[in-house]
């Protein structure tokens, strides 16, 4: 990591590194309330000083704002009543730390909450930025002071240091210990990642949420679960891993949940035969095979289209250097649509169509007795109606490794180096490609990867991303995963990872879970291949605890409100936070939705004083 010696006005260029950093929690805009509620997160000492905060309501854009807001008022208030009974020298030692506080909620670079999944102190965090009163005594000569205190009390509130000297600081300085505690500021939450019971003896390969059955399913290359026997297949539901189906025999590439039952694809053995596909349903197992391809491996699937039920991409040594793209027709037939000199690595429906993403070159598609061979740099898109094909033009990665569809953007995580193959995530918007993050905005050597990706449920400009990369900016490091902010352009990071992360994935409940190569987290997690991060409270609530209960989710082209009153107000916002409809609800429904694409979006109802949000997918 990298460490911070603060000195005043020296690293206000530093600003918006640290106001995104780890743990600097983003206050949703929405989240109007009173300043005494506000002040009282930051400092339950308020309630000592209500008379100081002022009336109104408020939102703020951060946790920052709201510090600085904090240590601005106390200021205030400590310079308005000095104490009569102070000496000289106390008066002024306090007067003049009075004014190096101002300075330094000035600054605006507070600690930052790495370890803790609660508000807490931080006496002096892992940058070497200090807190308020430990800045307080630095300045004034007192640096032993400071490094006792980090040393043995470092995440305690004033009440609770026991270091000696303390007392005597406080005093020679001109104030007194309950003063102190008021100053000292409380820190916003870090998304810890916690481990999953024993994880898995081996990688992650993919790993998902599985919406009808309500739990996450992961496949790799491991033979137990939390410590039990368990072939490269297991799940986690109801807080406990176990495995799933009873494991799976072989190679496994990829798992796929739908709404009759579970496809994993690989090169899956049963009873001695190799199979590249097969599904679990109803508690049992149907291995899938194609006529003519006997020893084919599944590499990729995709569920449902006009006409089909089952996409599947395999390769086999019939064709070597290729992969085939196989559909299973609704009366069980399998044709073969198209083949990619190279490698699928993954597909996403989108409203331009089935997108199909790898490192190739060429795509050769086949329409009855027509064979036609084109031009596609990673990236091939069917057109859903006419099943022509397509390809969006040239993005500048060596391969494309996920694809994500959210509202009326492609997004693509690639593969990256220093060469013309430079761009690492990139988005298809109005027609053309953007670039967001490139090779040089990581660090280190070599090529680095971004390998999945999901949008934060709380917040629909944020996508978390998993990979094989490094991050190093002035205040800290990190590898393998991290959140884009898409509105900021800018790439927080969320963990040091030892190992590459392969799949992310939200449960309903808004906890991120991870799977992949991993073991540890900065050397002092032992996550074995598998973490979850709870979500984050920002400490802020809305005006009612009422929830918002929309259903089917994901939706077709209607969803239900419980409790919604008729002619009550809606709208509806893309993961770019575009407004995309609006209308009244009836009858307890939202209907006419079926002109939205696939992707997440943010229904709210209800006025300004009284409204409701959740997320929908479709």
């Amino acid at each position: 990591m990298k460490f911070l010696v603060k000195t005043p006005l020296s690293y206000l260029l530093l600003l918006s590194f640290i106001s995104t950093s780890v743990g600097s929690t983003t206050i949703e805009p929405e989240n109007t309330d009173s300043y005494y509620n506000h002040l009282y997160e930051i400092n339950k000492e308020w309630r000592h000083y209500d008379q100081s905060c002022p009336e109104g309501q408020q939102a703020f854009s951060s946790d920052i704002d709201r510090i600085q807001l904090h240590l601005q008022l106390v200021c205030k208030y400590l310079a308005d009543n000095t104490p009569a009974s102070l000496n000289r020298d106390q008066m002024a030692n306090r007067l003049k730390l009075i004014e190096t506080l101002r300075g330094y909620a000035q600054e605006r670079i507070f600690p930052t909450n790495l370890y803790h999944s609660e508000r807490t102190p931080y006496f002096v965090d892992d940058f070497n930025v200090h807190c308020a009163v430990g800045y307080l005594m630095q300045q004034s000569g007192s640096p032993d002071l400071v490094a006792n205190i980090n040393r043995d009390f470092n995440y305690d509130y004033i009440a609770d240091i026991e270091t000696p000297g303390v007392a005597e600081w406080a005093e020679k300085h001109g104030f007194t210990l309950s003063e102190l505690a008021w100053i000292q500021p409380s820190y916003s939450p870090a998304p810890v990642l916690d481990s999953i019971s024993h994880g898995t003896n081996g990688p992650i390969q993919d790993l998902i949420y599985d919406f009808y059955g309500d739990q996450i399913l992961f496949v790799g290359d491991f033979n137990t679960v939390d410590q039990m026997p368990c072939l490269n297949l297991g799940m986690y539901k109801d807080g406990q891993l176990s495995c799933y189906g009873g494991g799976i025999d072989g190679t496994v590439n990829q798992i796929l949940s739908t709404f009759n039952g579970v496809f994993v694809f690989g090169d899956l053995i049963d009873n001695g035969t190799n199979y590249p596909a097969a599904k679990y349903a109803n508690g049992s197992w149907t291995f899938i095979d194609i006529p003519g391809r006997t020893g084919a491996t599944g590499i990729i699937g995709f569920y449902g289209g006009g006409g089909y039920d089952l996409e599947l991409v395999l390769s086999h040594p019939s064709v070597p250097g290729k992969q085939e793209i196989w559909y299973q027709l609704t009366n069980g037939t399998w044709e073969l649509k198209a083949d990619v000199n190279g490698l699928v690595n993954d597909i996403a429906s989108d409203q331009i169509g089935r997108v199909y993403v790898g490192q190739f070159d060429t795509l050769t598609y086949y329409t009855a007795s027509v064979t036609t061979e084109m031009p596609a740099h990673n990236i091939a898109v069917k057109d859903n109606a006419s099943f022509l094909w397509t390809t969006l033009g040239n993005e500048e990665s060596i391969s494309v490794n996920t694809v994500k569809s959210i509202g009326n953007v492609l997004y693509f995580g690639c593969e990256c180096d220093f060469g013309p193959n430079n761009v690492c995530l990139t988005r298809y918007m109005n027609g053309t490609f953007q670039a967001l993050i490139h090779r040089s905005d990581f660090y280190g050597t070599g090529t680095q990867s971004v390998n999945d990706m999901e949008l934060r449920p709380d917040n629909s400009s944020k996508l978390i991303i998993g990979g094989n990369f490094e991050l190093n900016s002035f205040l800290y490091y990190g590898k393998n995963l991290s959140e884009y902010d898409l509105t900021y352009d800018y790439n927080n990071i969320l963990a040091i990872l030892d190992q590459p992360v392969t799949s992310v994935a939200y449960d309903t409940d808004g906890t991120l879970f991870l799977g992949g190569f991993f073991n540890n987290n900065s050397s002092w997690f032992n996550l074995n291949h598998i973490a979850k991060m709870e979500p984050v409270s920002t400490d802020i609530e809305e005006s009612t605890n009422a929830k918002l209960n929309v259903y089917p989710n994901p939706f077709v082209d209607q969803v239900s409100i419980d409790g919604a009153e008729n002619g009550t107000n809606y709208s509806i916002t893309n993961a770019l936070g575009q407004l995309v409809k609006t209308g009244t609800v009836q009858n307890q429904k939202i209907t006419e939705l079926d002109d939205l694409p696939g992707g997440a979006y943010i229904l709210t109802i209800g006025e300004a004083s009284s409204k409701l949000s959740a997320r929908i997918i479709k």
